[in-house]
Protein backbone atom coordinates (compact mmCIF):
# COMPACT_ATOMS: atom_id res chain seq x y z
CA UNK A 1 0.00 0.00 0.00
CA UNK A 2 1.67 3.16 -0.62
CA UNK A 3 2.02 5.94 1.85
CA UNK A 4 1.91 9.88 2.23
CA UNK A 5 3.37 12.28 3.99
CA UNK A 6 0.36 14.18 5.97
CA UNK A 7 0.70 18.14 7.11
CA UNK A 8 2.05 18.47 10.47
CA UNK A 9 3.83 16.16 12.26
CA UNK A 10 6.45 18.81 14.01
CA UNK A 11 7.26 15.64 16.69
CA UNK A 12 6.06 12.35 14.29
CA UNK A 13 6.19 11.71 10.35
CA UNK A 14 3.03 10.78 10.00
CA UNK A 15 1.76 9.09 6.82
CA UNK A 16 -2.26 8.30 5.03
CA UNK A 17 -2.10 4.52 3.94
CA UNK A 18 -5.30 4.26 1.79
CA UNK A 19 -8.31 5.13 4.66
CA UNK A 20 -5.69 4.77 7.54
CA UNK A 21 -3.16 7.18 9.42
CA UNK A 22 0.12 5.62 10.64
CA UNK A 23 2.10 7.42 13.17
CA UNK A 24 4.69 5.89 15.58
CA UNK A 25 3.83 4.31 18.75
CA UNK A 26 5.33 5.65 21.86
CA UNK A 27 4.60 4.78 25.69
CA UNK A 28 1.03 6.80 25.55
CA UNK A 29 -0.14 4.58 22.63
CA UNK A 30 -1.66 2.23 25.08
CA UNK A 31 -3.58 5.32 26.91
CA UNK A 32 -4.38 7.28 23.30
CA UNK A 33 -5.86 3.17 22.07
CA UNK A 34 -7.68 3.04 25.15
CA UNK A 35 -9.31 6.60 24.55
CA UNK A 36 -10.51 6.28 20.88
CA UNK A 37 -11.81 2.75 21.25
CA UNK A 38 -13.82 4.43 24.22
CA UNK A 39 -15.07 6.92 22.06
CA UNK A 40 -15.73 4.31 19.32
CA UNK A 41 -17.57 2.05 21.89
CA UNK A 42 -19.91 5.26 22.45
CA UNK A 43 -20.80 6.01 19.17
CA UNK A 44 -19.25 9.66 19.41
CA UNK A 45 -18.08 10.66 15.48
CA UNK A 46 -15.63 13.18 17.34
CA UNK A 47 -11.93 11.58 16.69
CA UNK A 48 -10.55 8.84 14.73
CA UNK A 49 -10.49 5.02 15.27
CA UNK A 50 -7.52 3.00 16.72
CA UNK A 51 -6.73 0.33 14.40
CA UNK A 52 -3.90 -1.13 16.57
CA UNK A 53 -0.47 -1.31 16.04
CA UNK A 54 0.91 -2.39 11.93
CA UNK A 55 3.98 -4.38 11.24
CA UNK A 56 6.22 -1.68 11.33
CA UNK A 57 5.27 -0.85 15.10
CA UNK A 58 3.22 1.90 14.39
CA UNK A 59 -0.45 2.98 15.60
CA UNK A 60 -2.85 2.91 12.97
CA UNK A 61 -5.89 5.18 13.33
CA UNK A 62 -8.49 5.68 10.75
CA UNK A 63 -8.34 8.91 8.70
CA UNK A 64 -10.84 11.29 8.58
CA UNK A 65 -11.68 13.27 5.39
CA UNK A 66 -12.23 16.83 5.18
CA UNK A 67 -10.42 20.40 6.02
CA UNK A 68 -7.60 20.61 8.33
CA UNK A 69 -6.30 24.17 8.55
CA UNK A 70 -2.69 23.73 8.76
CA UNK A 71 -1.97 26.59 6.60
CA UNK A 72 -1.79 30.21 7.80
CA UNK A 73 -4.68 31.92 5.49
CA UNK A 74 -7.76 30.06 6.07
CA UNK A 75 -11.73 30.23 4.84
CA UNK A 76 -13.05 32.92 7.08
CA UNK A 77 -15.91 29.80 7.99
CA UNK A 78 -12.71 28.04 10.44
CA UNK A 79 -12.79 31.36 12.68
CA UNK A 80 -16.55 31.67 12.64
CA UNK A 81 -18.55 32.10 15.72
CA UNK A 82 -20.48 29.16 14.29
CA UNK A 83 -17.82 26.93 14.20
CA UNK A 84 -16.34 28.26 17.21
CA UNK A 85 -19.94 26.99 18.94
CA UNK A 86 -19.41 23.56 17.34
CA UNK A 87 -15.78 23.37 18.40
CA UNK A 88 -17.22 24.03 22.51
CA UNK A 89 -19.89 21.56 21.52
CA UNK A 90 -17.28 18.91 20.53
CA UNK A 91 -14.85 19.46 23.53
CA UNK A 92 -18.07 19.39 26.29
CA UNK A 93 -18.96 16.32 24.07
CA UNK A 94 -15.41 14.28 24.90
CA UNK A 95 -14.72 16.04 28.21
CA UNK A 96 -18.48 14.18 28.96
CA UNK A 97 -17.73 10.65 28.25
CA UNK A 98 -15.14 10.80 30.18
CA UNK A 99 -15.79 12.52 32.99
CA UNK A 100 -15.76 9.69 36.16
CA UNK A 101 -13.78 7.08 33.80
CA UNK A 102 -10.84 5.05 35.09
CA UNK A 103 -8.91 6.86 32.01
CA UNK A 104 -9.71 10.53 33.68
CA UNK A 105 -8.82 8.89 37.07
CA UNK A 106 -9.09 10.59 39.61
CA UNK A 107 -8.87 14.03 37.56
CA UNK A 108 -12.84 15.70 36.59
CA UNK A 109 -12.02 14.76 32.80
CA UNK A 110 -9.37 13.47 30.21
CA UNK A 111 -8.09 16.75 27.90
CA UNK A 112 -6.85 16.51 24.58
CA UNK A 113 -4.32 19.19 25.18
CA UNK A 114 -3.65 20.29 22.05
CA UNK A 115 -7.14 21.31 20.37
CA UNK A 116 -6.02 23.97 17.34
CA UNK A 117 -7.56 24.66 14.33
CA UNK A 118 -4.96 22.49 12.71
CA UNK A 119 -5.94 19.46 14.83
CA UNK A 120 -9.70 19.84 13.87
CA UNK A 121 -11.45 18.11 11.02
CA UNK A 122 -13.89 20.45 9.13
CA UNK A 123 -16.69 19.52 6.38
CA UNK A 124 -18.88 21.72 4.53
CA UNK A 125 -22.46 21.77 6.37
CA UNK A 126 -25.19 23.84 5.62
CA UNK A 127 -23.43 25.64 3.12
CA UNK A 128 -19.70 26.34 5.25
CA UNK A 129 -16.78 24.42 6.51
CA UNK A 130 -17.57 22.92 10.68
CA UNK A 131 -15.47 21.55 12.81
CA UNK A 132 -16.80 17.44 13.08
CA UNK A 133 -13.88 16.31 14.67
CA UNK A 134 -10.51 16.17 16.71
CA UNK A 135 -7.23 15.16 15.76
CA UNK A 136 -3.89 14.27 16.80
CA UNK A 137 -4.61 12.82 20.51
CA UNK A 138 -1.44 12.25 21.20
CA UNK A 139 -0.81 14.98 24.31
CA UNK A 140 -4.42 13.47 26.00
CA UNK A 141 -3.89 12.92 29.42
CA UNK A 142 -6.13 13.50 33.06
CA UNK A 143 -6.92 17.08 33.16
CA UNK A 144 -9.49 19.85 34.39
CA UNK A 145 -11.86 21.05 31.48
CA UNK A 146 -10.81 24.38 32.34
CA UNK A 147 -7.36 23.43 30.57
CA UNK A 148 -8.93 22.71 27.56
CA UNK A 149 -11.33 25.68 27.59
CA UNK A 150 -8.62 28.14 28.09
CA UNK A 151 -6.61 25.81 25.16
CA UNK A 152 -9.36 26.35 22.83
CA UNK A 153 -9.84 30.36 23.83
CA UNK A 154 -6.11 30.63 23.13
CA UNK A 155 -5.91 29.00 19.88
CA UNK A 156 -9.30 29.49 18.30
CA UNK A 157 -9.62 33.09 19.53
CA UNK A 158 -6.06 34.00 18.75
CA UNK A 159 -5.71 34.73 22.66
CA UNK A 160 -1.94 33.93 22.58
CA UNK A 161 1.12 35.25 23.21
CA UNK A 162 0.43 37.99 20.16
CA UNK A 163 -2.42 39.24 21.51
CA UNK A 164 -0.67 39.56 25.19
CA UNK A 165 1.79 41.52 23.38
CA UNK A 166 -1.18 43.82 21.66
CA UNK A 167 -3.08 44.15 24.82
CA UNK A 168 0.13 45.24 26.93
CA UNK A 169 0.78 48.12 24.06
CA UNK A 170 -2.74 49.12 24.10
CA UNK A 171 -3.03 49.37 27.52
CA UNK A 172 0.20 51.35 27.70
CA UNK A 173 -0.98 53.70 25.12
CA UNK A 174 -3.72 54.25 27.51
CA UNK A 175 -2.44 54.77 30.43
CA UNK A 176 0.43 57.62 28.73
CA UNK A 177 -2.43 59.60 27.81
Amino acid sequence: MSESSLPGGFINHVVRAGTTVRRPASARTGFIGDLLKMFEASGWPGAPRYRGIDEEGREVLTYLDGHVAWEPQQPSAVYSDESLLRVTQLVREFHDLTAGTALAGSHEVVCHNDLAPKNTVYRPAGGALRPVAFIDWDLAAPGSRIHDVAHVCWQYLGLGPSFGRRLRSCAKVAADR
